[in-house]
Parts: structure tokens; sequence; C-alpha cells
């Protein structure tokens, strides 16, 4: 039933089965989903940030709202890594004659998440220039071919078009991506061309639901977005924020209005709205709040843990963060192996690592933090697993001096 202001009063998604035997496949693998075995893909989360097509002014918001969304919207103790294209000037491009490969090998090993934010269209994403070429990102056809390893992750296509169910020529993006008996679990892509704005919106609430609040199954996420990107929770900072820096470019509050209205028709949900997200637990972890380079920091926490769980305790750079300085990079004619070298450091931004179990419903373990490692703020992450619970919780921790 559709309420008061054309918000969405109950979850609803669509399955896109044919015959009984896909119907099948498709419940299979959401039952994988759901009795998945603990595993560390349930903390990976993989970013694709593309261009919008409408222009210089539109793809600076986003990228202005994408690293917002991402900075503050994930909580820090999960795996979060990024692509992007050099026309946004992000320190996370991989090199475009190289990109599917490389989306393909982070959504195959495994993740609770994927998501795209960018230009779409019915069949597949932008196409990305690099030197002589061009070089498109995830079509239909690759999307037939991926195979998660472990569990199967949820789709978040933020773009035009790609969850244009009613296509008369074949399957859209969205559809060959859930069809995929080991592709993505559920897919969240707009049927319909979309605004930029919108997108944002949308990505916001719907990451906000998933991640704040964690919500129980992605249909409740998604009916809960749609009805926070028409009606805003009072008080929503971040909300407030992404609406002001957007007011001007799409030509006021009524525009607004409109555009967000118009986004929240156009998302669905290609999959079974009933489908439970595997949450991790989480952990209260406590360490000290300051550490000299070369000492060691305890960390510390209870776990709803079989005794002899193991326990993995990693000093990482905060997110968005290079571990080394970057690269200069010349974007007329960029240097493949120098993008693959600054993505690396935004995106492996672990500094140390120590293990150790559970013992008694508690961990304790001592990380010892680099001699190298220079003064500032990082973040401990805690992972945890005894194959059938698994649990997450960080810790921000100053390092000085030795």
């Amino acid at each position: 039933r559709i309420g008061a202001g054309e918000r969405p009063d109950i979850a609803v998604g669509r399955w896109p089965a044919r015959t009984a035997a896909e119907a099948a496949a498709l419940l299979e693998k959401v039952k994988r989903i759901e009795n998945a075995p603990a595993g560390e893909w349930k903390r990976r989360i993989h970013l694709v940030l593309g261009s919008a097509g409408f222009g210089e002014a539109m793809d600076s918001m986003l990228k202005t709202g994408g690293m917002k969304l991402a900075g503050d919207l994930v909580p820090e103790a999960w795996s979060f890594r990024a692509q992007s294209s050099l026309q946004l000037g992000l320190p996370f491009t991989w090199p475009h004659d190289d990109y599917n490969r490389k989306l393909t090998e982070c959504v195959n090993e495994g993740c609770l998440l994927f998501a795209y934010s960018g230009h779409g269209f019915e069949t597949g994403l932008q196409s990305l220039r690099w030197k002589d070429g061009r070089y498109p990102i995830l079509d239909r056809d690759l999307a037939a071919k991926l195979n998660s390893a472990e569990g199967a992750p949820f789709a978040f296509l933020f773009a035009c078009l790609t969850g244009s169910f009613d296509e008369p020529e074949g399957d859209c993006l969205a559809e060959a991506l859930v069809r995929n008996p080991r592709g993505p679990a559920a897919a969240v892509a707009s049927s319909a061309i979309s605004h930029p704005y919108a997108d944002m919106i949308f990505a916001k609430e719907l990451m906000q639901v998933m991640f704040a609040k964690r919500a129980p199954t992605i249909g409740q996420a998604v009916a809960a977005a749609k009805r926070r990107a028409v009606q805003p929770a009072e008080g929503d900072t971040l909300r407030m924020f992404l609406d002001g820096m957007a007011v001007g470019a799409v030509g006021g509050a009524r525009m607004q209005d409109r555009f967000r209205h118009d986004g929240a028709l156009a998302y669905n949900l290609l999959g079974d709205p009933a489908t439970r997200v595997p949450w991790p637990g989480k952990l209260d972890v406590k360490a000290g709040e300051s550490v000299k380079a070369g000492e060691g920091v305890a960390v510390s926490g209870e776990a709803a843990a079989a005794d002899g769980a193991p326990v993995v305790v990693t000093l990482e750079c905060p997110r968005l963060t290079p571990r080394e300085p970057l690269e200069e990079i010349v974007r007329k004619d960029p240097d493949g192996d120098a993008l693959r070298r600054n993505w690396a450091r935004m995106n492996e931004p672990v500094l140390a690592r120590a293990e150790g179990v559970v013992r008694g419903g508690a961990f304790r373990v001592v990380l010892t933090v680099p001699e190298g490692v220079s003064r500032g703020e990082y973040v401990v992450k805690v992972w945890l697993s005894d194959g059938v619970t698994d649990a997450l919780g960080s810790r921000r921790v100053k390092v000085s001096a030795p």
C-alpha cells in the first residue's frame, strides 16, 4: 500500500525470474547469503565512483557528497575500498584499461556490499576514457560472469536506468546481476532517468538505514530509505549539508522536492525484500587513548564467541587518508603504475597487525605500533570469528613520537 505523499508502507521487491527453475535458483541464492558461514566478506564494502554525465558542477557535487557519505555513514570498523575515474580526480583511481578486472576481483573476493555512483544506462555503467581508447565499466555480460567466493553481496546502483526491468530487449543490468547464481543476492537500482541530486540523497538515506540503523532485511532498508528521501529525519545535519550544497545546482528548493520524490519512486529492489542482512555482531573495543610509536597498546573487549575463536587486531590509517604521500598524476597522460601505487596507499591502510584468541568470553591483544608511524590519529580495528558468529569494532588512538 502507498500512503500519504506516496511513501511506501511495505517492503516490495521484484524477482527477475521467468521460469520455475530461475525462481528456484534465486531462492537458493537467498538461502546462501542468509546461511553463509562467518567470514571476513561480511566486513568488506567496495565502492565505485564515476561521473554523472550532467556536467562538471554535478560531478563536483557528487564527488563532495560521495566522500562525505563514505566518511560519515560507514562505521570505521568496516573494511572499505574504493575505485574512481580520472575525470573526478580522486586518489583511488584505477587504470581504466584494467578497471573491470579490478572491480571483478574485489567483488569476487567476497563482500557484503558493492555500490556504484555515477552515470548508467539500461545495460551497463559509464565508459571511461583512457589514452586512445574507451573502456566500459560493468555491463550485463560481465555481470553474468561474476563469481562471488563467499556469501553474495548486495548491489546498490545509484545511477540512471540500470534497474529498467521493463526493457524489451533482455535483462537490464540489475536483473543480470541478480539472475547470476553467483552474483549479488539483490540489487537496488533506478528504473528511470534519475537526477544526480536525487541519487545522492537516496544513497545517503539507504546507506544510513543500512549501517547506522542496521536494517534487518534489505526490503525494510529500501522502504525506509524511500520514506526518508521524501521526508528527512528531523535534525539530520548531514542531510541538511547535502541539501544546502545542492540547492543552487538543481534550481531551488521546489525542484529539490520534485527530484527527491521522483527518485524515491524510480528506485526499486530487484530481489526478495525479506532477505535478511547477515550483519556481523558489534564489539565494544577498549584501548588506550594514546600510544608512542614503537610501543604496544592493549586492545580488549568482551565477545560472545567460543573459546579459542581467533581475534585479529589492526592499526590503520583513517578512511580516505593515504598511508603514504601520494604521487602526482598527469590526467592527460596518466602513469598506470603510479595510479596503482596511489590506489594501494588509499585502500590498503593497515600499518600493524596482531592476533589473539577469545578466552572466557573476552579477548586482550597487545598491538605494537611500528616505530616509523607518524604522529597523528589512527584507527584500531578488531575482527573475530568462531566460524559460526563474527563481530567487529574499532577505536581511535593517538600516536605520539617515541
